[in-house]
Formats: C-alpha cells, structure tokens, sequence
C-alpha cells in the first residue's frame, strides 16, 4: 500500500516544477523514520504548466478545477480569499446554515474539536431541526492532522490536535458514529458559539448535553431510529445499520 501510495503522489508532483517536487514530498513524511521508509526520486522531466506563484500545489489544483470544470465543496472547500463570516443571531435559511459551517472548518475555527479529538471521537451526525417541520442532516467529520501516514502503529506521536478541522458533508458518511446530535433551528446561534467557543467548564458541558444525545437519554433509541431511517431514506444503495462500539460511552442523566 506504501508503494501505491507514494506512485499516486509521484504521479501529482510531475504537474509541478521539477525543482519543488522533493520539498512537497518531504512536507508529507515528517520524521526521520517515516521519511527513511519513504523513498521518492523525482523524475527528469520538466512540466509543461506555466505558474504565476511560488505557491505551485494551490495554483496547480485551481487549474485542474478550471480545466476539468469540477464543482467545488460548497462547504469544505475555502478559496483564496476567503473570510470567516460572523455567528448571526438568527438563521434563516440553509445557506446562511452552511456559510457558518464553512467558517468552523477553518483551521482553529472551533475549540470544540480539540475535545473531540482528545476524546478519540472524529465522528457525529448534526439533525437541525427547521421551522417549517423539514430536517437538514450532515455528518460532522474531524479531519485529524498527521505528520505522516507511512505508519501503522504508534499514531499518537504523529498528530497535533492544534490543526485538526471540522469538515460538514450533507447527508450520511462512515458506519461507527461517535455521537448523535440534533439541534433546533431556534439554537442554532447558540449551538455554534459553542463550537467556536468552546471551553472544557462545567457550564459548556452542560449546554453541549442539550445538543448532544448521550447513553442515558431516555430517547436515545427514538433519536437512533430517526437517523437509522433517514439514513435509509437518503441513501438505500449504502445503507447499513450503524454501529455504536465507537459511540462516546459517558452516560450522563
């Protein structure tokens, strides 16, 4: 799989000047083991692609978009010039749901998934319940920072909580949820102020237990049975019962 893995970022790196390859490469193998396990000879060949920066991987992928006419993560992905949109009081329509989404997943846009991460949790489905009786769904995913992936075994010295980010996707991705939340629309100014802002004290505890729904909730099955259907309902063709070995196991009354 190594080899596989590194024949697929040799393939990347031949788009881009000859002379930056080894130093890209190098930034994805930190660490004096991984990068002696990691053996990478840049080719010869020189690209045909005429860049304006020094910043050749962003502008390369910004022309591939162009070239290929691929549609951008409306949430996920942050272009250029980007700037975090303030919480508003009020939300009143998906976008406006989803421009707050897009500012949470800047790196150290929420303090909230530091403990996520620390927790070993990197997975949630979000309910947001809207005023007119329809429900959005997306699965909160923690996009955990390594300092290499060349290794199976001892993980935990190659992650930096710091720089791990918040991705929202629309609808239902993995088979192990780590939590279940639901919010109303009503809250939601609320709910995402306490993910940018979010402090390990007693009273952000207890506001993120409104959310979120814990083992001893008296509704906890009612609550699994709805994301179990509507899972179902969205996507039957990769629809499979959820798996709870992950779920967070704190039950809390």
């Amino acid at each position: 799989m190594d080899r596989l893995r590194i024949e697929g970022e040799s393939n990347f790196l031949e788009f881009l000047p000859k002379n930056s390859r080894k130093e890209y490469f190098n930034s994805w193998y930190q660490g004096w083991l991984a990068s002696y396990l990691s053996v990478y000879n840049p080719s010869e060949l020189k690209s045909n692609i005429s860049y304006s920066s020094s910043n050749y991987k962003e502008e390369f992928v910004y022309k591939a978009f162009d070239y290929l006419k691929i549609k951008k993560d409306p949430i996920n992905f942050l272009g250029k010039n980007y700037k975090q949109s303030e919480i508003k009081k009020e939300y009143k329509t998906k976008k406006e749901i989803e421009e707050t989404l897009k500012s949470l997943t800047l790196a150290n846009g929420s303090e909230f998934v530091r403990q996520f991460t620390d927790s070993e949790s990197n997975l949630g489905y979000l309910r947001i319940k809207m005023n007119n009786k329809q429900d959005l769904v997306y699965t909160v995913l923690v996009n955990r920072w390594h300092k290499n992936v060349a290794l199976l075994f001892d993980e935990e010295s190659r992650l930096d909580s710091s720089k791990d980010r918040f991705n929202f996707i629309e609808g239902f991705v993995g088979s192990y949820p780590n939590v279940f939340i639901e919010v109303k629309q009503d809250d939601l100014s609320d709910f995402f102020d306490l993910l940018k802002n979010y402090q390990d004290t007693p009273n952000h505890l207890q506001r993120i237990l409104k959310y979120s729904i814990n083992r001893a909730n008296k509704d906890f099955w009612e609550k699994y049975d709805w994301f179990d259907k509507e899972f179902k309902k969205q996507d039957k063709l990769n629809y499979g019962i959820f798996d709870l070995n992950r779920y967070i196991s704190d039950a809390i009354n």
